[in-house]
């Protein structure tokens, strides 16, 4: 087992080109004894994947803005627009949820009043169940009833499998889809990444990312790091890491190869400079988990899709078929929400900042809420000094900033604002 060990770290410190990162973190190393140490010292903190104080509190009698079927004021910004696609929809009720989600795009526009700017709309989750016509469908529906703005970036989430097709690519191209994110499984599969990297690029997409959604099934980091040289070579624009076990060898690993830090899972290669800039400056972090970039509103429809809209948060059926039966009978398809108070939108514009941009203007939020930042946070005041001192942030001159060494715990960070 142990030269077993050796072979494998051995060989992702020849791969690396950041090999001196590598051994400096081997087992029993003081700089990887060291992450372990203030990880444990942490852990009570939960770490943060909903930056929603009152998420897990939602009403089921809660009634949003304008009321059920009337027009509301719009509260301005950016709209990020996303359709939610469960996996569970197969078969003939696939004809049925995507007439429901026509009726209630249809809907949505109309309680909107067409105020609603859409600078992105975004397919997640299982998009593929639908076929081209019916995507179409759904995006001619969104242009329509919204006004969606020239420049709008279109994002497709692709899970990769047999049954989909390079020609379905360029079909969801000429839909207006710019850009793609391929989800790559945790098991490798370089062949399949690169083709499809390719087949994407030749479809004339603007941006493509590799995603790895479930980082922590990796038996340890050194197998992750090889992962993540693996994808650097591959040059994507972009590579996303959704996962709970980061730790700065990986971190290294990706800067090692030409990729900038963009938000707490996301890194954007270096000669991509217009697009690391706009997600530094208009990124958001959205109850998904995931980064979004159309300002504080997300408007979702589908099951289970969490709308997140000025101070109010709220979130569809989670069933497909009780989706389906309230937009059919004309009923609100909101099951539970919350109207966020302004303790927790101070908590959500915190927690947010740090993860999008990992800092915090503290002097700023004093001004904005007129109050003083370490009195009101008196109990996390302390865990953050705490934190200071280890070396993972920095409080001065009106900022509290995350170091190098606090990247990898930053959701755990944003915790004590929860």
């Amino acid at each position: 087992m142990a030269c077993a060990i050796a072979r494998t770290v051995h060989s992702v410190a020849q791969q690396s080109t950041g090999a001196a990162a590598m051994q400096s973190a081997l087992p029993g190393s003081t700089l990887a004894n060291r992450e372990r140490a203030i990880a444990d010292k942490y852990r009570h903190l939960r770490p943060v994947y909903f930056p929603y104080p009152g998420v897990h509190a939602f009403r089921k009698d809660f009634v949003p803005e304008g009321g059920p079927g009337n027009q509301a004021t719009w509260p301005g910004h950016g709209l990020q627009f996303a359709v939610s696609m469960p996996c569970a929809v197969s078969g003939p009720d696939i004809g049925r949820y995507h007439a429901a989600l026509l009726t209630e795009i249809a809907d949505q526009g109309t309680r909107w009043g067409g105020g609603a700017a859409v600078t992105q709309w975004d397919f997640g989750r299982t998009p593929q169940l639908l076929g081209d016509a019916q995507v179409a469908g759904l995006v001619d529906g969104l242009r329509r009833h919204f006004d969606v703005r020239p420049d709008c970036r279109g994002m497709y989430r692709l899970a990769v499998t047999r049954h989909f097709s390079a020609g379905r690519l360029r079909n969801l191209r000429c839909i207006g889809f710019n850009e793609l994110s391929i989800e790559s499984g945790t098991r490798e599969d370089r062949r399949r990444d690169a083709q499809w990297l390719a087949r994407a690029r030749e479809a004339g997409y603007r941006t493509v990312q590799l995603a790895i959604h479930q980082p922590a099934a990796y038996r340890n980091e050194f197998i992750l790091a090889r992962r993540l040289q693996n994808l650097v070579r591959l040059a994507p624009d972009r590579i996303a890491l959704r996962g709970r076990w980061l730790r700065k060898l990986h971190l290294q690993v990706l800067e090692d190869g030409g990729y900038r830090h963009a938000g707490v899972d996301l890194f954007v290669r270096d000669q991509n400079t217009a697009d690391l800039t706009r997600l530094l400056v208009s990124q958001q972090r959205y109850p998904q988990g995931d980064c979004r970039f159309a300002g504080p509103n997300l408007l979702a429809v589908g099951a289970g899709a969490i709308n997140a809209i000025g101070a109010s948060l709220s979130q569809h059926a989670r069933a497909a078929a009780d989706y389906c039966w309230r937009i059919e009978t004309r009923a609100s398809p909101i099951a539970g929400g919350i109207t966020l108070s302004r303790d927790q939108l101070l908590r959500r514009m915190a927690m947010q900042t740090l993860l999008c941009e990992f800092e915090l203007p503290t002097a700023m939020m004093e001004t904005l809420f007129g109050i003083d930042f370490a009195g009101y946070f008196a109990a996390q005041a302390k865990v953050l000094r705490s934190m200071r001192d280890d070396g993972m942030l920095a409080w001065e001159d009106g900022w509290l900033s995350l170091l190098p060494a606090g990247w990898p715990l930053a959701r755990s960070i944003c915790g004590v604002f929860a």
